[in-house]
């Protein structure tokens, strides 16, 4: 991620395997680790910034028309088809493998639906933040939980940050909040991401949250 978290490539694959895993069981790298893609890119470099060309595209114009669901991981899914489409043909697919970053390792791949649909009923109870209209810190609040849950699930096997982005810019609008990301730095992303792992109640991204979110 970086200080422009809409639109950077936010991981760039520099992910690695969590134990028991490889690039020979990943179905989503080529043998030379390169993540499989329309383009047959075969460098990292290049296919990120191929990426990040065509990401961007599908980003702006969800902005200006975002894709509607229920806010499960159907939709979550959906939005990361959207947005990967011109490059992944995995795009909406939810990864196979586990994989870490820095120190934090990934919910287990066999734990992805379980754990999104547990905050799929957390966010329900109030009526996936629509109920919180109006009040800063509650919808910051329950929003930070629900972004240190999935980005700590990580259904998918690169463009994570982005597509749950989108997400919660659905959770915002719906509580009456446009979250501009543009003053928040890698660094203080980073971190609260990190702290969120040991910090139910992802205090650290919840005031990442109040600072970037603004009335409609």
């Amino acid at each position: 991620m970086t200080s422009d978290i809409t639109h950077d490539h936010d991981e760039g694959d520099d992910h690695y395997y969590a134990a028991g895993y490889s690039v020979e069981v990943d179905p989503y790298v080529y043998p030379n680790g390169v993540l499989i893609n329309l383009l047959n890119i075969q460098d990292t470099a290049s296919l990120g910034e191929a990426e990040t060309d065509f990401a961007s595209v599908r980003i702006i114009q969800l902005q200006e028309v975002p894709i509607e669901g229920d806010l499960s991981l159907t939709h979550l899914k959906a939005i990361h088809r959207f947005i990967f489409q011109d490059i992944y043909p995995w795009a909406g697919e939810c990864r196979k493998v586990d994989i870490a970053k820095n120190d934090t390792i990934f919910l287990a791949h066999q734990e992805i639906e379980a754990a999104f649909h547990d905050m799929w009923l957390r966010l329900k109870q109030t009526d996936f933040l629509a109920l919180l209209k109006g009040d800063l810190k509650s919808f910051a609040a329950e929003a930070g939980v629900a972004f240190g849950c999935i980005n700590h699930i990580h259904p998918f096997r690169e463009g994570n940050g982005r597509t749950q982005r989108e997400y919660l810019d659905c959770l915002a609008r719906r509580a009456g909040f446009v979250l501009e990301w543009g003053g928040v730095s890698k660094l203080a992303m980073k971190d609260a991401c990190v702290s969120a792992v040991t910090d139910p109640e992802c205090k650290a991204l919840a005031k990442l949250i109040q600072l970037s979110a603004k009335k409609r």
